[in-house]
């Protein structure tokens, strides 16, 4: 296969593709989510019909043929009046396309042309809309049968049951399947309604109206209540003697499930969707975006060099401040709006997550409830790019590793069905993304114990507080996991969740307790592009520390300052917190000889604080974050570097790299 398009076209393909592979994804879990798909039918063609086009177009024909499948599939649902019981058989089908799709995008994006074909995939879609052509066909064939299955019944001595389940009930179509299996066994003839309750689509039906049972039995009344009674989660029932006359006239149309309607759409959501059409989009390449940031950063740096430059000290230049200032709002303003540019919602990124709870719950006898928070909240592009993959380790943890079996629940007092939460808030220059479940929660010893034995921890476990335990399943290779699933066991995940996190300067921490569950809370920095800190001098060094890790700061008291060996000690408030000495550290003359001639500045991440001594605090600053070269070798404490507005360098402290030491 070859394409004969330039790169430009590819590129746009590409990117418009991987948008409606996410939207289709998106949509599709969330029709199994609500058993219902009508008001997601429209969406789902014109997603379709828009990949079959371009691929066509672009000669990927396999990816095309297998689209065009998938619009007939979604063409005949929008033009019959069709209702659809199974939505895991629709939505396990949609979902092999996509990851067939993304398979191939992927080798599209690596040069590599030589697509697989799509034809098994082709089949299972061509006999799914056959069998739905049947069912339509026959529809009103089977309803006529139905209505005669009751008349049918000998009218020997009949009972009708109405059964009503508890609200904390759930699987209530195996639980109704079990009541009538036994009565079964023991009457003449009996009918159940719903009729087919081995049909996942009736767990709502039953949830909402209960289910029925008309019995042609020679048994008394108190027979049928003995069994009933057994079941404890029926809510309430009752039993009626009646003849199949009554029962046609009183009972018979409401036990038939009527068909499902369509829902006309309504005049607010059309417009909306209008509305949202109309709207103005353009994509740009990242690469774009990263080379307009730091022209920004240059000009902000410019505009610094010259309001503060040396040669103007001392001078009364009112029309040039003037100037100044208004130059000086002018960049802020543009350095506002390229930022705004970068930013992207976490909407797509947490939405992914739905698949991975689907997955490992549609492979496990797992129930959970997965809720989103906060989707909205809006983040760099390149910290989106470095967070999905730590994501996706704690959503897989927290309902593999987490969440109990619903049999263990129940047999704990816990509801069957778990939960788990992800959410997101942004709080000053930080993102805090939490991932949360009801599960087991941690246990210390038992974390302990797999530590010790691997050599991990080699002291007692009175010697370690509960936090230096549970950072332990953070290490490479570490899994409290006894046998290897296909999501877990290997201790590769959480390993790859501290490294990444930390790359973006955020941090992880754990909440936990037994029984209960556990909270893994990140924090990120919105952007890693500027960072609001302040510039400290050591000697004729200058460094800048980002302000949200500084608690406070003050000229230190000799009498607060205690040793220990080699290290020293401020005592703060009854605590005593380590000193470090930058100057010691990076071999830099200070011009303070003693720490009570110089200043103290109070660091804390990850809930540890660290006192870092300075000759001199020399004020607020918003920098530009220059990363260190992949040539050069990382410095211990040193996340970048950062141009000050006299063309100075300075070099950016990371606080956690020093608490780390």
């Amino acid at each position: 296969m070859s394409v004969n398009k330039n790169n430009s076209m590819l590129e746009i393909y590409l990117h418009e593709t991987e948008t409606l592979i996410d939207q289709l994804e998106t949509e599709i879990l969330k029709t199994e989510v609500n058993q219902e798909i009508h008001s997601s039918i429209d969406e789902i063609f014109r997603t379709m019909h828009t990949i079959k086009g371009n691929s066509m177009m672009m000669d990927f024909n396999y990816i095309g043929s297998l689209a065009h499948e998938l619009e007939n599939l979604f063409d005949f649902l929008r033009n019959e009046d069709f209702r659809i019981d199974d939505y895991s058989k629709i939505v396990n089908l949609i979902l092999s396309a996509i990851d067939y799709f993304k398979v191939e995008i992927e080798k599209i994006q690596s040069d590599n042309l030589e697509l697989e074909s799509a034809d098994e995939l082709i089949i299972r879609i061509n006999d799914y809309l056959n069998s739905l052509k049947g069912v339509v066909s026959n529809r009103k064939v089977d309803e006529q049968k139905k209505g005669k299955e009751l008349i049918d019944i000998v009218p020997d001595k009949l009972y009708f049951i109405r059964c009503k389940f508890t609200d904390d009930c759930q699987m209530e179509g195996v639980r109704a399947f079990t009541i009538v299996n036994e009565l079964n066994e023991l009457v003449e003839d009996l009918v159940c309604f719903p009729m087919d309750l081995e049909d996942p689509g009736v767990r709502d039906l039953i949830r909402k109206d209960g289910f029925r049972i008309l019995i042609n039995g020679i048994q008394e009344r108190e027979f049928f209540e003995e069994i009933l009674k057994k079941n404890f989660y029926l809510k309430e029932y009752e039993i009626e003697s009646i003849n199949i006359d009554e029962f046609q006239k009183l009972y018979l149309n409401d036990c038939l499930v009527p068909k499902q309607e369509r829902k006309p759409k309504k005049d607010e959501e059309i417009k909306n969707k209008t509305k949202t059409a109309k709207q103005n989009f353009i994509s740009v390449k990242v690469d774009y975006l990263d080379s307009l940031l730091n022209l920004v950063g240059e000009i902000v740096i410019s505009e610094s060099m010259v309001s503060r430059n040396k040669d103007l000290e001392g001078l009364q230049l009112d029309n040039f401040n003037k100037s100044v200032h208004q130059m000086r709002k002018i960049v802020k303003d543009l350095q506002d709006v390229v930022m705004e540019i970068r930013m992207v919602p976490l909407t797509m990124t947490f939405q992914k997550m739905n698949r991975i709870v689907r997955d490992i719950t549609s492979k496990t006898d797992k129930m959970v409830k997965f809720d989103l928070v906060g989707e909205d909240t809006q983040v760099d592009k390149n910290i989106i790019e470095n967070i999905s993959d730590p994501l996706m380790h704690l959503v897989r943890n927290a309902v593999d590793h987490g969440i109990e079996s619903s049999e263990e629940r129940l047999a704990f007092g816990k509801e069957p069905e778990g939960h788990v939460t992800l959410s997101a808030k942004k709080s000053g220059g930080d993102i805090y993304i939490s991932v949360e479940d009801d599960g087991k929660g941690l246990d210390p010893k038992k974390i302990y114990q797999k530590a010790f034995e691997k050599g991990l921890l080699t002291e007692t476990y009175e010697d370690y507080t509960e936090k230096d335990i549970f950072n332990q399943i953070f290490a490479a290779g570490f899994s409290t996991k006894e046998e290897v699933t296909g999501f877990s066991g290997r201790g590769v995940g959480m390993d790859v969740v501290k490294t990444d996190i930390s790359k973006i300067g955020g941090n992880i921490s754990i909440h936990t307790e037994v029984g209960k569950g556990s909270t893994f809370k990140v924090k990120i920095p919105m952007t890693l592009a500027i960072i609001d800190g302040m510039v400290v001098r050591i000697g004729k060094q200058k460094f800048v520390i980002p302000i949200n890790t500084i608690k406070e700061t003050f000229k230190p008291d000799k009498k607060n300052i205690s040793k220990d060996g080699q290290e020293e000690f401020m005592i703060l408030r009854g605590e005593a917190i380590n000193i470090s000495e930058l100057s010691k550290l990076y071999e830099i003359k200070s011009d303070a000889e003693n720490i009570e001639d110089g200043i103290i500045v109070v660091v804390e991440a990850e809930g540890m604080k660290l006192c870092v001594f300075v000759d001199e605090i020399i004020g607020e600053h918003q920098v530009v974050v220059k990363n260190f070269s992949k040539y050069i070798q990382k410095v211990k404490g040193l996340s970048g570097t950062a141009l000050l507005g006299n063309g100075e360098i300075s070099l950016i402290i990371d606080p956690l790299d020093l608490l780390n030491d």
